[in-house]
């Protein structure tokens, strides 16, 4: 976004990188993409939705859906997903200039691709964050 962070983003990068035990566990987490001089194991996270929602009036209930994963080989993954978990599971995010309403794991994300010849996996969740702009 130009010029602007998505204060939905912030607040995950915060609660990530604020995890002592998640960070023994990565090298970095990253938004969509990790940087290509990083290697794995990693965290990576993007927005997958997002659906505002109204009441009478006032501001929307947002309930956007952020796939959060473990990118590396296949048990540094799994480990990584299960910390991401613990950290993320009916956490609190401190979004600027909203109100937080709730964080859950949807559905598991689970699979792999090919990297410079070998093989990484990506083992992770979908979670929905449901938040509401202060008044």
């Amino acid at each position: 976004m130009a010029g602007e962070e998505n204060p939905v983003r912030v607040a995950l990068a915060e609660i990530l990188e604020g995890d002592k035990t998640l960070m023994g566990l990565v090298k970095g987490v990253f938004f969509k993409e990790r940087d290509s001089d990083v290697g794995f194991p990693i965290v990576i996270f993007s927005k997958a939705s997002g659906v505002p929602s109204w009441a009478f009036d006032g501001p929307s209930m947002d309930r956007d859906v952020w796939l959060v994963k473990g990118v590396g080989a296949r048990a540094k993954a799994e480990a990584i997903d299960k910390q991401i978990r613990v950290v993320l599971d009916h956490a609190t995010l401190f979004i600027e200039g909203k109100a937080h309403q709730d964080i859950r794991r949807l559905s598991d994300v689970d699979y792999d691709e090919i990297v410079d010849g070998e093989r990484v996996d990506h083992v992770g969740a979908e979670f929905k964050i449901v938040s509401e702009e202060n008044e």
